[in-house]
């Protein structure tokens, strides 16, 4: 399990490439595609545990903290004041 979460941040910087080229709706989607792929990992893990399912459970949340990160940059593009 260790050596599956060494390398996360390896796993974050790609997921972060990616999501940055979707539309916001593709952006929302995937977050809610990658949240029921985590809550099924974890039940099957629970389940009958194995490092598979654990393992994609963990890609999951590299990608929901990608995906937030994205959607945090996004909202305070909009906040902020555009310079005339």
């Amino acid at each position: 399990m260790i050596e599956r979460l060494w390398p996360a941040h390896r796993l974050l910087e790609r997921a972060e490439r990616r999501v940055k080229l979707l539309p916001l709706v593709e952006l929302l989607d995937t977050a809610d595609i990658t949240g029921s792929t985590i809550a099924a990992a974890l039940y099957r893990h629970r389940k009958a545990p194995s490092d598979e399912a654990l393992a994609e459970a963990v890609d999951g949340v590299v990608a929901l903290a990608a995906i937030v990160r994205e959607l945090q940059e996004r909202q305070k593009a909009w906040e902020s004041p555009n310079p005339s």
